[in-house]
């Protein structure tokens, strides 16, 4: 299995979601490797066998995918100098919106990439196979000091690629099972060197990440993942719709597969956040990366309207993103700054804490392929306003939904909900016995039977079907 993250080192969703469906894939009797770029092991790592990729070192001086790629065009001296510069750097945050990539990066440079988007199928390239050796060194800690999501981000995918599909070659396996376009590349090599099935996993697409701004490169990474997979399971009808519109795939290899939630992921001593309580005040939450796919600022515009009709309301915005400087001027500017509270990034106990606080979950996002975060705020005992645009609205009756861009409507809800506890206790209640059947063991069997189903071992109907 190879996973871009998995805790404790983890940046969000992707990370939970992995554990969560290991831990019960191994319960279920299947043995599973788990390769990922940085890892540590930890109680929640004894279920399987933890590959940490960062202490396999590329033995000979391999060539950089900057050079590899450069090496299929005939360009300009001129042209060259600015793929020197800023070629790698330019192309690899996942989350990057338009208008954050146009300041940061030149019109040359914009110009350079249609360019070589016209003069080549990137996919191509990526499909070479290379015979490149690596080596193991346990004392290496220098992978301690990087981030999960880095600036030279697709030099990673691609050395974690060549490294993956050595150590591929030194375990016996049966099926490759791949999370999100990183380790796509990886997926493919492994198939093509082993003759192994694979299943890839969808968590969420390039469309989602960018609104559309896609990046060139990280979409034919996507593109080629799923074109050669045998079957891949997508985590909402809505991330399966997107595959079949933006990507050609053929519905009939698709299964959606709900996510999940344990309550022990939730559940703790209660203890409170740094964010103090007074009076009759009531805490409303958005939990979320700060870009423009979770739509903080249609949570910040319903929050002004919300407490003009509900004076007592305050508003923690848990995450950190491209937009956190942006959402502080906004929340000034709507004159609400002295009521809205910026956490920075949480994980771990504090996730717990701020939602033991909250007397209210709101997710605004413009698009989300499934939003974990709900289930665990339904968990902690909130109740919950979602986005329409989201795969967990798929799965729950018993939360508030709306359209992310009627911020009148979520005010509204906010208030009715904050007005009248009877209304809240009851969308408490319902809502928690919904979500009591989306476990990970309920996750697991049903992604098991995809599995073997490729094997040629499993029942031929669908796993999960629409």
């Amino acid at each position: 299995m190879l996973g871009w993250e998995y805790p404790p080192v983890k940046s969000g969703g992707l990370g939970t979601a992995c554990y969560g469906l290991t831990k019960e894939l191994a319960a279920l009797g299947h043995d599973i490797i788990f390769i990922a770029p940085f890892a540590v092991t930890s109680e929640k790592s004894k279920h399987l066998n933890l590959l940490n990729l960062s202490q396999y070192r590329i033995k000979q001086d391999s060539i950089s995918l900057k050079d590899r790629i450069l090496s299929q065009f005939k360009l300009t001296a001129e042209m060259k100098k600015h793929v020197t510069y800023e070629f790698i750097t330019s192309l690899l945050n996942p989350y990057l919106s338009e208008e954050t990539y146009r300041q940061k990066y030149s019109q040359e440079l914009l110009e350079l990439g249609r360019i070589l988007r016209a003069r080549k199928n990137f996919s191509k390239i990526f499909r070479t196979i290379d015979n490149y050796e690596i080596e193991y060194n346990e004392h290496d800690r220098s992978w301690e000091t990087k981030q999960i999501y880095g600036e030279n981000l697709l030099q990673e995918v691609y050395e974690y690629a060549i490294k993956a599909e050595r150590i591929a070659l030194q375990y016996d396996f049966d099926l490759i099972v791949a999370h999100d376009w990183m380790t796509f590349e990886a997926a493919v090599r492994i198939k093509h060197l082993t003759g192994r099935p694979f299943c890839a996993h969808i968590h969420a697409t390039e469309f989602d990440r960018t609104g559309g701004n896609v990046n060139q490169l990280i979409y034919e990474l996507e593109k080629l993942g799923l074109a050669e997979a045998e079957m891949i399971i997508a985590n909402s009808h809505f991330t399966k719709d997107e595959c079949i519109r933006y990507f050609n795939i053929d519905p009939r290899k698709i299964a959606p597969i709900h996510l999940a939630i344990d309550k022990d992921e939730v559940a703790g001593e209660h203890s409170d956040f740094d964010v103090a309580k007074s009076g009759n005040e009531k805490f409303v939450l958005f939990l979320g990366r700060l870009t423009m796919q979770k739509g903080p600022e249609y949570f910040l515009r319903s929050a002004a309207k919300a407490v003009k009709f509900y004076p007592d309301l305050r508003f923690i915005v848990a995450g950190h993103g491209e937009k956190f400087s942006a959402l502080v001027e906004l929340a000034s500017a709507l004159k609400i700054a002295d009521k809205v509270f910026f956490t920075g990034f949480l994980q771990g106990e504090d996730i717990r804490r701020v939602l033991q606080k909250a007397d209210l979950f709101v997710m605004s996002s413009v698009t989300e392929p499934f939003g974990l975060v709900t289930l665990e705020a339904i968990k902690a005992n909130v109740p919950c306003i979602v986005s329409k645009t989201s795969g967990v609205s798929e799965i729950l009756n018993h939360v508030f939904k709306v359209d992310f861009w009627d911020t009148s409507e979520i005010a509204n809800q906010m208030v009715a909900i904050m007005r009248y506890p009877s209304l809240a206790q009851t969308m408490r209640e319902n809502a928690a016995r919904e979500a009591e059947a989306y476990t990970w063991s309920w996750t697991a069997k049903r992604t098991a039977q995809v599995y073997e189903r490729l094997l040629g071992c499993g029942k031929k109907e669908r796993a999960y079907a629409r």
